[in-house]
């Protein structure tokens, strides 16, 4: 062999140990995939509490008719789902 045939067999090219490009690409599909489940969930924790606080407004009607326990109604039913939120992102976020 020549030389310079002999120097193109013994560079061998240096492929990168990791593909830094692919690997944010990934974690970013997965992080959107993540973040539209989650507000699918939070959609439904939202549409549920506010189709029970319709449902449940003329059994309670009476009690709320005095303006004092209306704000403590509309208080517990906000704080539902950011007990629901707290709860799942602790869930996920253990080490």
């Amino acid at each position: 062999m020549t030389d310079s045939l002999k120097a193109m067999f013994a560079a061998e090219p240096v492929v990168p140990t990791r593909d830094w490009a692919f690997e944010v690409r990934v974690m970013a599909a997965v992080e959107r995939r993540r973040f539209r489940r989650h507000v699918g969930q939070m959609i439904v924790v939202a549409l549920s509490l506010l189709i029970a606080a319709v449902a449940l407004t003329p059994a309670v009607a009476p009690v709320l008719d005095g303006l004092y326990a209306l704000p403590v109604f509309v208080v517990m039913i906000s704080a539902i789902p950011a007990v629901f939120a707290i709860l799942r992102q602790a869930r996920f976020n253990r080490p």
